[in-house]
């Protein structure tokens, strides 16, 4: 073909190469347009999926700031509720002449009323022990008299003299508890009485709201609990795997990894290829951000070529645009 065209009259070389010119610098064009978009959109992506996750990260802090004022209330209310302070005495708990050593009779009242589970806790010889509870062991006996254990937040905190706040997870259930110190006349600290309020309406409101959220066209939001490092933590929120352990999925190795780089670095953007639904491998973008309050991490994200689809139409103009105004060249010029 090249042979054929070097038969021909100059001028008609000159168009040919005229043409092959345009066809190249327009090729060049839609590449540069293309290039140059795909990395603004995916820059543009990247500042949303970030701004959402922050955002949302914020509104956790928020919902846990309301609970901790909740918690503070029913705490005041339990102390109202049982009449008195408990005092300490030759080893046993009084409020009045009524002994409170597993005495559930404040607590279940209490229970009947609010719905709120609370207890008494004692500290002997430096260790923390429940002295009245409505806590029930496996074989269904009541724990009163148990210890818990010394690297549990509660203990922790009891006895090294200070008031607790925290999550409380007993039996997959999430609640709130807020613990509050018992001291005698000498300022010194002898136990504290703990009311611990249920989360599930908290937890049902973030995973409505958070949950109807949509990242790029299929993507979504979820909310991972940090746990240890093989279970790498529990799926608050997730439209299919909610309430389960990350590393107990069948999710890819490499989606779990991501999750597990998330927790580990608290805020950041992960990248990572996977297998779709129709067993191509696409790239995913993903942007977690952690709650200061909960201490768990929200993440947003999609397919990355879901954040391309404007780039790539406005590199399909451009390349119609090309293509015309080659031809359009190519027939003045003959």
């Amino acid at each position: 073909m090249i042979a054929s065209i070097g038969r021909r009259p100059i001028a008609q070389q000159l168009i040919f190469a005229t043409i092959a010119a345009l066809i190249g610098v327009f090729a060049t064009l839609a590449l540069v347009v293309q290039y140059k978009a795909d990395s603004a959109a995916v820059a543009v992506a990247e500042r949303n999926l970030e701004h959402e996750a922050k955002l949302m990260a914020g509104m956790l802090d928020s919902i846990f700031g309301a609970v901790k004022i909740r918690g503070e209330e029913e705490s005041l209310f339990f102390s109202k509720f049982i009449g008195a302070r408990p005092e300490l005495g030759s080893g046993m708990v009084k409020i009045g002449n009524e002994v409170l050593n597993g005495n559930a009779r404040h607590l279940k009242a209490f229970r009947d009323l609010t719905g709120d589970d609370t207890a008494f806790l004692v500290i002997h010889d430096k260790k923390l022990y429940r002295l009245a509870t409505l806590l029930k062991d496996k074989d269904g006996k009541t724990m009163n008299g148990v210890q818990i254990p010394d690297n549990d937040p509660v203990a922790k905190a009891i006895l090294a003299g200070q008031d607790y706040q925290g999550l409380a997870i007993r039996g997959g259930k999430y609640n709130f508890s807020t613990v509050k110190l018992l001291k005698g006349a000498d300022g010194k600290a002898w136990g504290a009485y703990s009311v611990r309020i249920s989360l599930e309406n908290d937890l049902k409101r973030i995973r409505e709201q958070f949950g109807s959220q949509v990242a790029g066209k299929t993507g979504y939001v979820f909310i991972v609990r940090p746990t240890d490092e093989k279970a790498i933590g529990e799926f608050v929120l997730h439209p299919k795997l909610q309430g389960m352990m990350v590393g107990e999925t069948d999710a890819p190795a490499v989606a779990k990894a991501a999750i597990a780089e998330l927790l580990v670095r608290k805020n950041g953007l992960v990248r990572y290829g996977m297998y779709d639904a129709s067993g191509a491998v696409r790239e995913k973008i993903v942007y977690g951000a952690t709650s200061a309050a909960w201490g768990w991490t929200v993440a947003t994200g999609s397919w990355s070529d879901e954040y391309l689809e404007e780039s790539h139409r406005l590199r399909n103009i451009v390349m119609i645009v090309s293509a015309v105004a080659a031809i359009v060249l190519a027939l003045l010029i003959f």
